[in-house]
């Protein structure tokens, strides 16, 4: 394996949990890099792999703390990656990430559940013009109990099986119990394109053994979904946790299955199984659910459903957080159906 850049090594060693795989050759790799970047997400991210891999990195703590006392956005990362930072023993001073509590804040003021009525607006909004479809991931408020996906045709109308909407079970929940503001926590709400899956299957014990759609923060601007959105769902501030969530350096969401069973069974969301901050579906026993939504995203693309036209898919997805109350497809099919 040859490394493009510190970011491909963190994917690779730290997000895809493969440190046994390819850690020499990460070693190799770090070593040769240069602390003189002014770029704070690598020098986060070369401390974190340096922890992991035994490797001393005082020259780019060092850096990390200067560059960080005179950098807001940096100090806003640094409060993402803090209690991961930690457990390094870099000695952190609340300047460094003061700024992201403070940032933090106002910007999710006034966020709150979305409701029946505000999801019925988003549905009838303009939204689902963009792409072929528009996946909706309903999450319930707790994130321990699993949400439901459901799907909206370009033409705006509730994708259907038989006389129901077609759901399936999802699960955004951090395996670390962290909030979607901090690195590896549960996925951010927000508005995300999808485009297309990873290269090929691997490592299907962590992932499944059906490939992972890719997950890609959006080009749009504030100025875009205010003209985009409803006005009662961009004043509910749900959709800047993506936003959010990109400055502070969080990146490699996708949705995939698992070979992975919670072994409490009565844990709220077993079968499923927690991640590193992607959605997850159920793949495993009976369960084959991200075969089911690659083939149900395909056909809605008006695709034949072939391993080649997985490479096509190309949507948006929302990620919102609702009362569990409402995740109930009867309930959806009331609101939603012309």
């Amino acid at each position: 394996m040859t490394f493009r850049s510190i970011e491909h090594c963190f994917e690779e060693i730290w997000n895809l949990e493969s440190l046994d795989d390819c850690q020499q050759k990460a070693r190799d790799y770090l070593v040769t890099q240069s602390h003189h970047k002014k770029d704070i997400l690598s020098h986060i991210q070369y401390i974190l792999l340096s922890h992991e891999l035994k490797i001393p990195a005082n020259a780019w703590q060092e850096s990390l703390l200067k560059l960080a006392s005179e950098n807001p956005l940096g100090q806003f990362q640094i409060f993402a990656f803090k209690s991961l930072l930690e457990k390094t023993g870099i000695e952190l001073l609340p300047i460094h990430y003061q700024a992201g509590e403070d940032l933090l804040a106002p910007q999710m003021k006034g966020s709150s559940l979305l409701s029946l009525q505000e999801l019925r607006e988003l549905f009838t909004s303009t939204l689902h013009r963009n792409r072929p479809w528009t996946l909706y991931a309903l999450l319930s408020e707790s994130r321990e109990h699993p949400g439901l996906f459901i799907l909206q045709n370009q033409e705006g109308r509730l994708v259907m099986e038989d006389t129901s909407p077609w759901t399936l079970p999802v699960l955004g929940l951090s395996r670390r119990g962290l909030k979607w503001y901090q690195a590896l926590g549960d996925t951010p709400q927000g508005i995300f394109y999808i485009n297309g899956v990873m290269p090929q299957v691997n490592k299907r014990e962590i992932f499944g053994d059906y490939r992972r759609l890719i997950v890609d923060y959006n080009d749009f601007s504030e100025n875009d979904y205010k003209t985009i959105l409803p006005s009662s769902v961009w004043n509910n501030n749900w959709w800047r946790e993506a936003l959010l969530a990109q400055q502070l350096g969080r990146s490699l969401l996708r949705i995939h299955g698992t070979l992975r069973v919670t072994e409490n069974t009565k844990a709220p969301f077993y079968p499923f199984y927690p991640t590193s901050g992607c959605l997850t579906t159920r793949e495993s026993g009976l369960f084959n659910d991200q075969r089911l939504l690659l083939d149900q995203l395909m056909k809605t693309q008006g695709l034949t459903c072939s391993l080649k036209n997985e490479e096509q898919l190309n949507g948006m997805l929302v990620v919102v957080n609702m009362h569990r109350k409402d995740l109930n497809p009867k309930v959806i099919l009331q609101e939603l159906a012309p």
